[in-house]
């Protein structure tokens, strides 16, 4: 069988402040394979945040194990996971992390900067990200110039600039109105039925109905998986 790609084995997070320990998630086991797309639900102040923090190597575990495509992420220095999470995880966040001062454009190509991408290829894998986001008539305006809804096509291109294996999105639609939540739900569909991997964090059931399988936290532990499987991707012609 094949190994999983992101696999989680009795991985738990707590925080210290003043004495109090709190945690945040306890004893996680969990397997995400290649093209999967997952949603996690839950109240909050469940863990889901930290979760996702933890598999896009932002966060570590005080417990436990994570392995990343097969490699073991405890004990890696900060600067190790920084450089296998650049062009391996893209972030879509709910309050879309865009730059106010850089267009669109530049926005997007920040991540093939970090990449020291040549300038001929970054120009190529912008414009292919504007393309596909249907924003090319956006990419000289600045954030603030444009709607919830354009603001997010641009991080999701930000995010798939770089041709990511994995898409963590973290409340994708919460800050969205239902129409253009539903195009952006559409957008991380189409980039899944791609094999894109996506762990997406929700509230939304509406939203966890695009997803393959849905994981229930409850108090940082893992209390109820569902599989529904192809149930959205049977939807397309």
């Amino acid at each position: 069988m094949e190994s999983a790609y992101l696999r989680l084995v009795n991985l738990s997070r707590y925080f210290s402040s003043g004495g109090l320990l709190t945690m945040a998630l306890k004893n996680i086991t969990l397997d995400i394979q290649r093209g999967e797309f997952v949603a996690v639900m839950g109240p909050s102040g469940c863990g889901k945040t930290t979760l996702l923090n933890i598999l896009g190597l932002i966060d570590v575990s005080t417990s436990g194990h994570y392995f990343f495509s097969g490699t073991e992420i405890t004990g890696l220095k900060e600067r190790e996971r920084v450089a296998l999470r650049r062009g391996n995880i893209g972030f879509v966040f709910q309050n879309f992390n865009l730059i106010d001062d850089l267009t669109v454009y530049q926005n997007i190509e920040l991540p093939l900067v970090y990449l020291k991408i040549g300038a001929g290829k970054r120009r190529q894998l912008v414009e292919e990200a504007i393309e596909r986001l249907q924003i090319t008539m956006q990419m000289d305006y600045f954030p603030w110039q444009l709607s919830g809804g354009q603001q997010q096509q641009v991080a999701i291109a930000r995010a798939i600039v770089a041709k990511p294996k994995l898409i963590l999105a973290d409340e994708p639609t919460g800050n969205l109105d239902s129409i253009s939540g539903t195009k952006i739900m559409e957008i991380l569909s189409g980039l899944n039925r791609e094999d894109t991997t996506i762990v997406m964090v929700t509230h939304s059931e509406r939203d966890a109905d695009y997803a393959s399988r849905i994981i229930q936290l409850f108090d940082g532990r893992i209390i109820h998986e569902s599989a529904q499987r192809f149930l959205t991707k049977s939807k397309q012609p």
